[in-house]
């Protein structure tokens, strides 16, 4: 039996690299959760009676990515609120049953949901719902007003401008820490 070149060997290591960098762009990290728990001290407008956040992890039901992300989005809160103490509880929502869902206080957008901005959009201003994500092109489609991205460090992305129109502020201190769209 022949050994594998070295040539094989590294463009096998660069598949499987560039594969599991696919796989860890489009997944959720107890570190986003990190950044969106500590991102909501600074938020303002996101009022419960209970103290306790609802938050659903919306996602596409004809896309399984879009829904294992959100499921692993769910998982993740559920273990960090328990560590942290947090009163969050976050639960799948498809989108076509976004309409149905009317005790959120905000929602997660898993990943391919650009198809759905407007109605997503129109949803959050109706119901004050404040919407945030893991992907900056939600963000920059007026799908959603933060971002989180914590492969390399944490970099937050926040248009200022659907911030306004869906009556949702954040400190002047937090606007600094941010790259504003």
């Amino acid at each position: 039996m022949k050994r594998p070149t070295p040539l094989i060997v590294i463009a096998g290591w660069a598949m499987f690299l560039l594969g599991v960098y696919h796989l860890h762009a489009e997944s959720v990290s107890p570190r986003d959760f990190d950044a969106f728990a500590n991102s909501l001290r600074y938020i303002r407008g996101i009022q419960t009676s209970s103290g306790e956040i609802y938050v659903g992890a919306v996602y596409d039901p004809k896309n399984p990515d879009s829904k294992a992300q959100a499921e692993q989005f769910v998982h993740c809160v559920g273990e960090a609120a328990a560590a942290r103490r947090v009163s969050i509880t976050a639960r799948t929502v498809a989108v076509d049953r976004l309409t149905e869902a009317s005790d959120l206080h905000m929602v997660y957008l898993a990943t391919g949901l650009s198809e759905h901005c407007s109605l997503i959009y129109e949803h959050s201003r109706n119901h004050r719902i404040f919407p945030f994500s893991t992907s900056k092109a939600e963000v920059r489609l007026k799908c959603c007003i933060l971002s989180f991205d914590t492969r390399s460090g944490v970099d937050i992305y926040l248009n200022q401008k659907t911030l306004r129109e869906l009556g949702f502020a954040v400190d002047s201190a937090f606007k600094f820490m941010v790259k504003r769209i």
